[in-house]
């Protein structure tokens, strides 16, 4: 019995922010041929794109800041499980992250990472490069510049997510709306968050960095609050074109981030922050350096008792 891609990612994966399911046979048919079917658990609500759509303005209030910061921390601890496992996910995307609800009434319930069909391992040699995207196996909108298939493909992505998330956060189901159509331009087509320019050379979509210049208006500087310190992940750790020249090397944990993270209170400024050194140069980042930048926010909320 052949056995199918997703289940052979999943099998080796085992984390509370992962989607995971059994697979099964069954027979059909006068020869009792067997078709296979993957058993996952039931996502009781809806997917992250699904979820902003039916929220058209989320009240932002300290409540819902921690509670995002939370989710993206458990996404980036399974992209940690992920990779360390030397599997690439290959397509990570709004629609592939699902909420499930629990027993508390939060309004984004537990988001996992799902849909593991483009799912690859990696094997120790694979190295990236620099070259220039234009169809991968993934999601166009979400696919990095350069060609290869490599986990920091995943980082790219997250990075996608992570800025469309704090549109909606900020402006709601329109603002998103009017992000998509403005990154996207006068193209038929989903374009990504990057472009290429006339000599050839990628840079981040025009588009994306006018809106990003905008949301650093509306949170405040760098260090004023935690969605100011997380839209300063997305423009210097995710959305970055530049890769690590030795992927091996580019991380270790306890690696210093490149600002002060503090707690946002929206509209509220906080003086409390972490003092952090910078890195050697600007390269996108690990699952594990995004992990520890999340947790420095959340651990500020335990110094100050702002939440």
């Amino acid at each position: 019995m052949a056995t199918c891609p997703e289940f052979l990612a999943l099998k080796q994966l085992r984390h509370v922010d992962i989607w995971t399911g059994e697979l099964g046979a069954m027979n059909w048919g006068p020869r009792g041929a067997e078709d296979l079917y993957l058993m996952l658990e039931w996502a009781d609500s809806r997917n992250l794109r699904e979820l902003c759509m039916s929220h058209p303005k989320p009240f932002l209030g300290p409540q819902l800041v921690k509670e995002a910061i939370e989710q993206l921390l458990g996404l980036s601890s399974a992209l940690c499980v992920v990779h360390e496992g030397m599997v690439q996910h290959g397509d990570l995307k709004p629609e592939n992250i699902l909420s499930f609800k629990g027993k508390d009434d939060k309004l984004l319930g537990t988001l996992k990472l799902g849909d593991w069909g483009l799912a690859k391992r990696q094997t120790a040699g694979t190295q990236p490069e620099a070259t220039t995207s234009i169809i991968g196996q993934g999601t166009l909108r979400y696919e990095p510049p350069e060609a290869t298939g490599s986990q920091l493909s995943d980082m790219w992505a997250m990075g996608c997510i992570i800025l469309e998330f704090m549109v909606w956060l900020l402006y709601g189901k329109e603002g998103l709306m009017k992000f998509s159509r403005e990154t996207i331009g006068k193209s038929e087509y989903d374009s990504p968050f990057y472009e290429v320019g006339s000599d050839k050379g990628c840079k981040i979509n025009g588009a994306a960095i006018n809106w990003m210049n905008m949301m650093a208006k509306h949170t405040g500087g760098r260090g004023d609050t935690a969605l100011s310190d997380l839209l300063t992940i997305v423009r210097t750790k995710l959305l970055v074109v530049q890769l690590p020249s030795d992927p091996k090397s580019n991380y270790s944990p306890g690696y210093d981030s490149a600002m002060n993270i503090k707690l946002d209170i929206p509209a509220t400024q906080r003086s409390d922050y972490i003092e952090s050194g910078s890195r050697p140069y600007r390269a996108r980042a690990w699952p594990m350096e995004l992990r520890e930048d999340l947790e420095r926010i959340l651990d500020i909320s335990l110094v100050t008792r702002a939440i």
